[in-house]
């Protein structure tokens, strides 16, 4: 939890250094930065048990993390540059002192592929690389953080949307000593389950129904239900 939480601070500042300018927005930007999750959720669920709330909370929190970086670091002095080491067709570049952010995409058959890389001061903190279907129906992505210009935690992120609106995400951080594994559901109907595991053991699961009613299980225990 407390790398979780290192993680998640490490984004905010990242997204909250200084930059001058107005940005200048891509004609593509990963759909991952503007999930609307509240949307999708029972509005009784989280005040339903403190457990389930701070487990919401969070998957909310890191489902849209990376992605609110790449859109919140869009709004500096912004160049759009001729050529870079991306074979990617379009190039774009935000800079302030010594913040420099590179983004790169292109359509490769039927999917948008992008990279993404920030640089503090000339060390590299942050990097991303995936891809998303054009009709926006799926996606993924990895990225790697240098927290704190020494740290080295890596993310593996999937997420689908199919006709109906059902949503799944499948994320999985590799925090060196430590492997977490989020798999979140949420369904057209409101309905949705949440399983979140820590270094191969299931340490909890959630499961509702479009009332916002179901049960929940921490490691070994008992369901509780709400």
């Amino acid at each position: 939890m407390k790398k979780i939480i290192l993680l998640l601070l490490t984004i905010f500042v990242l997204s909250s250094c200084d930059r001058d300018g107005v940005g200048v927005t891509p004609g593509f930007v990963p759909k991952n930065a503007s999930f609307d999750l509240d949307s999708k959720l029972p509005s009784n669920l989280e005040s339903s048990n403190p457990d389930v709330s701070a487990r919401v909370q969070q998957m909310k929190a890191l489902t849209n993390a990376c992605g609110g970086l790449m859109i919140n670091s869009m709004h500096s002095k912004t160049t759009v540059l001729e050529a870079t080491s991306s074979n990617l067709p379009n190039h774009y570049t935000w800079s302030s002192g010594g913040y420099v952010i590179d983004y790169n995409y292109g359509i490769v058959g039927p999917n948008y592929e992008y990279n993404y890389t920030i640089t503090i001061n000339g060390t590299q903190y942050f990097t991303a690389s995936g891809w998303q279907a054009t009709d926006g129906s799926a996606g993924h992505w990895e990225a790697n953080f240098g927290v704190g210009g020494s740290g080295n935690y890596n993310i593996v992120y999937d997420w689908t949307i199919n006709s109906a609106g059902d949503m799944h995400f499948d994320m999985q951080f590799d925090l060196g000593s430590t492997h977490l594994h989020y798999l979140f559901n949420l369904n057209h109907d409101y309905s949705g389950n949440i399983t979140y595991v820590l270094n191969n053991t299931t340490e909890f699961y959630c499961i509702w129904d479009s009332n916002g009613h179901g049960y929940y299980t921490m490691g070994n225990s008992t369901h509780h239900n709400f």
